[in-house]
């Protein structure tokens, strides 16, 4: 197995040297050990996390099919749990009050979809991605609750609205209506999109980087980098804002001892391992590119937490897993006292950062070999294993 990067790691007194093919698969078997019996994740928030979780696999070129032993039964569950969570309204029986599980949650399942063509995953997906296209503003931003007539533009919420719009239109799914300029409906919310992200930008310069709401010209912009990450997604890599953006995120480090030391604040942008998972998307098309994918790499293989497996694998061996926690105890969806969901999260934003750095779906195994075969005859769609 080879990888573009793939420096050796401080040893331990075994002279252990770990590859990010380890880490990576440590984690997929973390996570498939904290799914709950229904299919879900967490022990808050669980239509996100299984969202998270379900995102970290699809990146690995991992489909629920017959030949893939070790993770498919996992993915299949929580796919149909998050399938079945989703309300004829579209909105999800499981949320939190602000909706961020709405967006995660219509992600995963646009992924999903996109991965497995399965009838029943893209209805769901297409009824809860019109909740998010029924919650956009006139300006192209959203805000909390999905309120279309909020004047306030959050960046943290919009970068998950706009990538789970950006996969939903990948993965064609109809959302039929076509309005008078001949686009339909999910087009036009990509297209007013890009306003909406630009609006965030502090002045003209690369100074002053993106901020978290907008137009606010404070200090909080250490989501710039979810900012530049949508504007690729929408098509507008050649605008001065996305190029304003890049030059800003030259400045940003990657660093778990030092998360700190960036060009913003670190009191007003205490989430690192939220920031980088941006960063790194980001950065994915830069210059900067191969300096920070070393880091990166360097960084999120050492400081993996490793352990044995509570349950051996179907050919009886017990394997080691591991996750990841955030540097910063301040990270902002963290609160107060520990919690699986906040390991969750934060292990899943390391997990998808591996993707940018390996592009583990070709790498790592070939996808087209595991898809599932569908039945689109039976009344009850039906995944042969």
């Amino acid at each position: 197995m080879s990888f573009i990067y793939c420096a050796e790691m401080p040893q331990t007194k075994e002279k252990r040297v770990d590859t990010a093919y380890d880490a990576y698969n440590r984690s997929l078997r973390w996570l498939k050990e904290k799914q709950n019996p229904d299919g879900s994740w967490g022990d808050k928030y669980q239509t996100a996390m299984t969202g998270f979780a379900l995102l970290s696999y699809f990146v690995a070129g991992i489909a629920p099919s017959r030949e893939e032993e070790e993770f498919g039964e996992t993915i299949k569950k929580g796919m149909f749990w998050l399938a079945d969570n989703v309300q004829e309204n579209g909105m999800f029986k499981q949320s939190d009050s602000k909706l961020y599980s709405q967006l995660i949650g219509s992600l995963a399942l646009s992924q999903a979809y996109e991965f497995t063509k399965v009838p029943k995953i893209k209805d769901a997906a297409e009824r809860a991605v019109r909740v998010i296209i029924n919650g956009q503003q006139k300006g192209g931003g959203f805000d909390y609750g999905l309120n279309p007539n909020s004047s306030r533009n959050n960046l943290s919420f919009s970068v998950w609205a706009v990538h789970a719009l950006v996969v939903a239109h990948s993965a064609k799914l109809e959302i039929k209506e076509t309005l008078p300029n001949g686009r339909n409906l999910l087009e036009q919310a990509c297209i007013r999109s890009r306003d909406g992200i630009k609006a965030n930008a502090i002045g003209n310069t690369a100074i002053n980087g993106f901020s978290y709401v907008a137009a606010d010209g404070s200090s909080h912009v250490g989501l710039t980098g979810a900012a530049v990450y949508c504007l690729y997604l929408l098509g507008e890599s050649d605008s001065i804002e996305y190029k304003n953006g890049q030059r800003f995120l030259e400045k940003c480090t990657f660093s778990f001892d030092d998360w700190g030391n960036q060009p913003y604040p670190k009191e007003d942008n205490p989430s690192p391992l939220y920031y980088w998972y941006f960063i790194t998307n980001a950065k994915f098309n830069s210059m900067g590119w191969a300096d920070w994918s070393r880091k990166c790499h360097k960084e999120l293989v050492s400081r993996q937490i490793i352990m044995p497996q509570s349950n051996p694998g179907s050919d009886g061996k017990v394997r080691e897993m591991g996750f990841w926690r955030s540097p910063s105890e301040n990270e902002s969806y963290r609160g107060v006292g520990p919690a699986l969901w906040k390991d969750i999260m934060d292990t899943t934003l390391c997990l998808l950062q591996f993707d940018r750095i390996y592009h583990i779906y070709p790498a790592f195994r070939n996808a087209l070999s595991i898809y599932p075969v569908i039945d689109e005859d039976e009344d009850e769609i039906t995944i042969s294993f």
